[in-house]
């Protein structure tokens, strides 16, 4: 019975899925090697700050580059629950990675939940850089893209699915998945 829900992803969608999601990991793990190097060293120049108003150690450095500068409000600051934001990126993006890859409605649903969930906080933390800060972050701003990819990529899949049969994307796999989690009967060709 379990091997009637398999389903398998197209090969477009499951290699850019690797591709933003193994980007957007690197991004974080270079976004944290940032903030415990400036930590570190108060001398430590990334190659991302560029001058005074493009400077990532700045935003990653301040209160806001950890716990998206909330949770220190609720479990104060050196809590070990106010984690930098670079590590929630590591969580997310191996999330999404290993969620994606699973094919199943329920993760699809979690992916895109998460996802919406990841570009809130990341046009939260845009707003704080512009505004708040006044200073413009590369790697927040290469993270959004990458964010909005990995939410539209379950959400194209699904839209090209439902085109005429004579599309390279038509499956049996997404009419099964839209019966199961859209309660719809049959997609029209």
């Amino acid at each position: 019975m379990a091997a009637d829900h398999v389903q398998v992803l197209p090969t477009w969608e499951r290699k850019a899925r690797i591709l933003l999601c193994v980007l957007g990991f690197i991004l974080s793990i270079y976004a944290l090697h940032v903030e415990l190097s400036k930590e570190n060293n108060p001398e430590y120049r990334a190659m991302c700050d560029l001058g005074q108003y493009v400077s990532c150690s700045k935003v990653f450095t301040s209160r806001w580059g950890r716990g998206f500068g909330l949770v220190q409000i609720f479990v104060g600051q050196e809590s070990p629950l106010n984690q930098p934001n670079s590590v929630l990126g590591i969580i997310f993006y191996s999330l999404q990675l290993g969620l994606g890859l699973a094919s199943s409605p329920r993760s699809a649903v979690l992916l895109v939940l998460a996802s919406w969930v990841s570009v809130a906080g990341s046009l939260y933390l845009a707003s704080i850089l512009f505004f708040v800060l006044g200073d413009f972050c590369m790697a927040t701003g290469v993270m959004l893209p990458l964010q909005q990819g990995v939410l539209w990529l379950p959400l194209l899949t699904l839209y090209l699915s439902c085109l005429p049969e004579a599309t390279l994307c038509k499956t049996e796999v997404m009419e099964e998945y839209a019966t199961r989690c859209l309660n719809v009967t049959r997609l029209k060709p």
